[in-house]
């Protein structure tokens, strides 16, 4: 998450309009207490992120973003939707 947070910062502070996703991750921990990890993720993916991905033109993935679950979904999700897609 350390990595992930410090690219985010980096790219901010390139003038780049990154949507920075960590002031939810609290919230996230919650709810995945409450709902289970498989109801959470499938709520996430299609209720939260997918209108997200929806208004962008371009997303970045660090590297090792292969080994999680979201970033492969997430990296599906932009080639269906035609999103530029930057590997860092």
């Amino acid at each position: 998450m350390n990595v992930f947070n410090e690219t985010i910062k980096k790219l901010q502070s390139e003038d780049l309009n990154v949507f920075d996703q960590m002031p939810f991750e609290d919230a996230i921990q919650v709810l995945k207490e409450k709902l289970g990890l498989e109801k959470l993720v499938e709520d996430l993916q299609n209720k939260f992120y997918l209108p997200i991905f929806k208004s962008v033109s371009v997303l970045y993935f660090i590297p090792g973003w292969e080994t999680s679950t979201g970033a492969i979904w997430e990296h599906e999700k932009d080639k269906e939707l035609g999103i530029k897609i930057v590997y860092l």
